[in-house]
């Protein structure tokens, strides 16, 4: 991730960003916005380049000693796009599922300080 966003946005610095991502073939850079922020509870990011522009909403809540992390996303596809619901599904089943888990262990580790 680069971010783009300037120090009063909401969001700070990270209000927009670039994320560079290895799929298969490629290397593939789109830009996002912060749509809803909310410190220690929600964060709402919304694709802005690229022909699929998701919408994800990460939800932070108390649960015991930690925190749980909730992910909804949301992918609007009109016309045309429907015909691409299997290749998204693809996409999140090989690009994006794999890299959950380090992804949210380096945010755990970025939380806790380390």
């Amino acid at each position: 991730m680069k971010p783009l966003g300037s120090a009063g946005d909401v969001g700070g610095v990270w209000s927009r960003q670039v994320e560079v991502r290895k799929v298969p073939g490629k290397v593939v850079e789109t830009e996002a916005v912060i749509t809803a922020f909310e410190p220690g509870q929600r964060l709402a990011v919304q694709r802005a380049s690229g022909a699929i522009r998701p919408h994800a909403i990460y939800r932070l809540e108390p649960a015991g000693t930690g925190t749980r992390i909730a992910f909804e996303l949301d992918i609007a596809l009109r016309g045309a796009t429907w015909l691409a619901l299997p290749l998204v599904w693809l996409f999140m089943m090989l690009a994006i599922r794999p890299v959950l888990p380090k992804d949210f262990a380096r945010l755990a580790e970025r939380l806790a300080g380390k």
